[in-house]
């Protein structure tokens, strides 16, 4: 099979992915699944274009996909308020096609913003998440019930079917993946110094609906001798000055982050702004390590809390100081987290059969 991964978030010069983000690990990660038995190319906007300018590159996208000896077309967008640039690609390439979004459209109110990267950041994400705008360009433009589409969630599936008017029939739920190449307990905890004291992790940039100042301030809360260790991307800013036992990094290694961590803790605010289901999550599961995360509402697809994570509501410090302070005082809780297997549904073997499964009844 010859498939064309497209993608408008992701970022590679043709040979190699060439920044750290969410969309960029799924992609390699779904690159490096299909190209074991498949011919695989890769499309995305040049490295250096900026996000904003990524819609301004379709004509390459339509060009390349025409060029391209494929059979089939993935074109990853980041909600399904692009779903009309689908639909004219679709029409202009004359080939197979298979659409999946990354995330899903605003139910809840923004954030209030509190400086001006929080401005610019929640006003682009509210412009092109908002429901209300889905539920206008669908009526004026009703989707393709003919476009092939793939979510990773069932929270995204229902949302898709009751605001955008998609048949269900169109809509297949497949998780996404990321690093592979990390699953199944690569990293071994390091556990040298023979104390108790626990380490918190958290991987990712800091942009508002991340949670990384609750985490902070739930930190700062915490009795005991906890230890944090962060490790940034590059996008947001961190308020952490006089933190004790913070350790702010940089981009890591990542089997090293793993290894030094008990636990990671990704306290969401919104499903909004952040790729479902989050490559770190992913990769917290694959590695064995317990995991510390906000309740929302595709997380109980994901896992059952007390067996792979700890959930607490989206927003309550107080509740995810709680689960922090049980996590440290209770070490057979810490065992049963770290040897739990990884659900079924997200190990990438089955990802990749069933995504294969779901080409192969397309373009038959």
């Amino acid at each position: 099979m010859n498939i064309l991964l497209a993608s408008y978030q992701a970022r590679s010069d043709g040979r190699e992915f060439t920044e750290l983000s969410g969309q960029n690990e799924s992609l390699s990660s779904l690159y490096g699944l299909l190209q074991k038995e498949h011919s695989v190319d890769i499309w995305t906007p040049p490295p250096t274009a900026p996000s904003w300018q990524s819609f301004f590159y379709t004509q390459d996208l339509i060009s390349e996909a025409k060029k391209q000896r494929a059979d089939l077309v993935y074109l990853a967008l980041p909600t399904p308020n692009f779903y009309f640039i689908a639909d004219d690609i679709k029409r202009k390439i004359d080939k197979d096609m298979v659409v999946r979004y990354n995330s899903t459209l605003i139910k809840n109110a923004p954030p209030f913003p509190h400086d001006h990267f929080e401005i610019r950041w929640i006003a682009e994400k509210t412009i092109i998440n908002n429901v209300i705008n889905g539920k206008l360009l669908s009526s004026f433009q009703p989707p393709d019930k003919d476009q092939n589409i793939i979510v990773s969630t069932e929270y995204q599936r229902d949302r898709l079917i009751a605001i955008m008017g998609f048949d269900s029939s169109q809509v297949k739920v497949i998780p996404n993946t990321s690093s592979a190449e990390l699953a199944y307990g690569s990293s071994e905890k390091e556990t040298a110094d023979g104390s108790d004291k626990v380490t918190f992790g958290y991987m990712g940039h800091s942009t508002p609906v991340k949670g990384v100042g609750d985490l902070l301030e739930a930190f700062s809360r915490l009795d005991g001798d906890a230890e944090l260790l962060l490790a940034f991307s590059g996008r947001g800013s961190l308020s952490h000055e006089n933190q004790r036992n913070v350790e702010v990094l940089g981009k890591v290694d990542k089997d090293w982050f793993f290894s030094k961590i008990d636990a990671l803790v990704l306290p969401y605010r919104r499903v909004f702004g952040t790729q479902i289901v989050p490559n770190t999550l992913l990769e917290g599961l694959y590695t064995g390590t317990p995991i510390l995360t906000s309740d929302l509402p595709y997380m109980d697809e994901l896992f059952v809390s007390g067996e792979h994570a700890l959930l607490y509501p989206p927003g309550r410090i107080s509740r995810l100081i709680e689960i922090m302070e049980k996590f440290c005082d209770d070490e057979s809780l810490r065992k049963d987290l770290s040897n739990n297997e990884i659900p079924e549904k997200l190990r990438p073997e089955k990802i990749k059969d069933e995504m294969e499964e779901f080409f192969r009844d397309i373009l038959n």
